[in-house]
Formats: C-alpha cells, sequence, structure tokens
C-alpha cells in the first residue's frame, strides 16, 4: 500500500524508515539514568504481545546517558522514558522522548526498582 493511500484519508499519518538494531528503552529522572535493553521480533517492542519479549538491564555508551539527561532539561522535563535502537554500525537512533513513560513492565522483567526513584522524587518536593 502506497503512503498516499494513507494520508488521502484526511488523516494525519507519519512514517520512518525502519532501521535494525537493539532497542533501549532509558529512563531520566533528573541526573539519574536507567537503560534497558529490548528484544523483540516485532517492529515495535510497545505492540508485542508475546512471550517473546526479552528485557535486560544495560549501561548504554559513555556519553549517551548525559546526552539523554541534556535533553530531557531542554524539554523542561524532569521524568521521561527515551526509545532508542543501536544499531550494528555504531549509530544511535532516537524514536521519541515520552513525557509519561510506562516503566512497570521494565521493572517487573528486569527486577531494576524503576519506580523507586520517581517516588523518591515526589516525597521530597
Amino acid at each position: 500500500m502506497a503512503a498516499s493511500e494513507f494520508t488521502d484519508t484526511g488523516r494525519r499519518s507519519q512514517f520512518q524508515a525502519y532501521v535494525p538494531g537493539l532497542d533501549v528503552r532509558v529512563h531520566v529522572l533528573d541526573t539519574q539514568v536507567l537503560d534497558t535493553s529490548v528484544r523483540s521480533a516485532a517492529t515495535d517492542w510497545h505492540f508485542d504481545r508475546s512471550d517473546e519479549v526479552t528485557m535486560l538491564p544495560v549501561t548504554i555508551l559513555d556519553g549517551v546517558g548525559e546526552q539523554c539527561v541534556r535533553l530531557v532539561r531542554r524539554l523542561g522535563l524532569e521524568l521521561s522514558g527515551i526509545d532508542l535502537r543501536c544499531t550494528d554500525d555504531g549509530r544511535i537512533v532516537c524514536f521519541e522522548v515520552d513525557q509519561s513513560p510506562a516503566y512497570i513492565v521494565q521493572e517487573d522483567v528486569t527486577g531494576r526498582p524503576i519506580d523507586a526513584p520517581p517516588a523518591c522524587h515526589v516525597q521530597a518536593r
């Protein structure tokens, strides 16, 4: 189906090129960065309802976490979830910065207390 067939309906559509690689979900709260690698057979792991999704805590490349923190600050956010894809040739592609990130799934699967920093942050305010 051609892209014009979607846009001729009057609905707004966004298309992007397929980028192969490893998905990484980065949660940022102030200066704290928690990264989770996500392996899925689906094109977009957010919609993969199979039992084949694998999530593991990771530490992304030096400097990338700091860039994520700067990006979140520039957007005026304190908490965010950033979806990255690390390609085989070393590029890192950012798909989205979510101002209301879901983190329960990553927390349950990886055992990392992703909800503890936001809870402490709210209590400190």
